[in-house]
């Protein structure tokens, strides 16, 4: 009988361990169903500014998507940042392909109504993909507070530039390398630019309300070896008359690896990596605190590199 009572006095311990368990497995499911829909997060006063990060892309190079997922965004994860590979209309037969992928990662976004191709990456992507992310915060009603675009050719050191560049309160700012076309013009470099969201909201609405022929004019500037969606981003602005400031990545944060200097302790953002293993290489000098020099493994990652783009 003693050992009856026992049994039954345990009961009540059981049924409440129970219950933690399915609360705690229906919070995770709910964490894990939300994270896929693309809504900035509710943040308190203590907590970082929201950040997307979206790279441009094309259907046909998901060798070079698994290396970013596998490379800069986990290195960073802890960066805490939403990211995104968008691309536009491929011909049928890659939608199944493009299927799959989303369906694994949940990180592809697909422009619909434009071909998947250079003419679009360079004219008119950017301006559609914030329209996309402002249209989708009007209907969650949640906002980011920092909007990224970055080249697929880009290497991001994610937590060096949140630390040092995404600051609390900011607004109508770009931070990116900055382009001289001819002052007071300048416009943002497109291999890495970030915009607060004012500035998305204001890109955006300019977009949708200009009587400009955007395409046209941005094959004159290329033309003129101008450049092209990156510049229009600005000249947009200029035209209204909107105010903006720019926050500066210098040569030694944010730079072309085949033609400028040395990947350092200072590099955020290295570009034109044009091969996968140029790639990896870059990314081989940095772990998840930072740079961690061009030697490693007993291999110098850096003279690979040179000797890759000798002409």
């Amino acid at each position: 009988m003693v050992q009856s009572r026992q049994s039954y006095a345990l009961v009540p311990i059981i049924c409440f361990v129970l219950i933690i368990l399915i609360f705690s497995s229906y919070r995770a499911y709910n964490s894990l169903s939300s994270s896929h829909h693309g809504e900035a997060p509710q943040k308190s006063a203590i907590e970082a500014p929201s950040w997307l990060v979206w790279t441009s892309s094309a259907a046909h190079l998901r060798q070079r998507r698994e290396i970013i997922r596998s490379t800069w965004q986990t290195l960073y994860r802890k960066a805490e940042f939403k990211p995104y590979f968008v691309i536009g209309t491929p011909s049928v037969e890659w939608l199944p392909v493009i299927k799959q992928e989303n369906e694994t990662y949940g990180d592809m976004i697909m422009i619909e109504g434009h071909a998947d191709d250079k003419e679009f990456a360079t004219t008119l992507k950017p301006f559609e993909t914030f329209k996309l992310f402002r249209d989708r915060a009007i209907a969650t009603g949640k906002k980011w507070d920092f909007v990224s675009k970055i080249d697929d050719d880009s290497f991001l050191n994610a937590g060096a530039f949140r630390r040092e560049f995404l600051l609390p309160d900011m607004n109508r700012t770009i931070i990116s390398r900055v382009i001289q076309y001819g002052r007071p013009h300048v416009f943002p470099g497109g291999q890495f630019y970030t915009l607060t969201w004012d500035l998305v909201e204001i890109l955006t609405a300019l977009y949708e309300t200009t009587s400009r022929d955007l395409v046209h004019d941005m094959d004159e500037q290329r033309k003129l070896k101008k450049r092209h969606e990156d510049f229009m981003i600005a000249d947009l602005m200029l035209e209204a008359g909107e105010q903006f400031e720019y926050v500066e990545l210098t040569d030694q944060r944010a730079f072309d690896v085949i033609t400028m200097g040395n990947v350092t302790e200072q590099s955020i953002n290295v570009h034109r990596m044009k091969t996968d293993e140029q790639y990896l290489w870059v990314a081989a000098m940095f772990d998840e605190t930072g740079y961690k020099g061009t030697v490693r493994h007993g291999i110098d990652y850096e003279a690979k590199l040179r000797q890759s783009i000798q002409p």
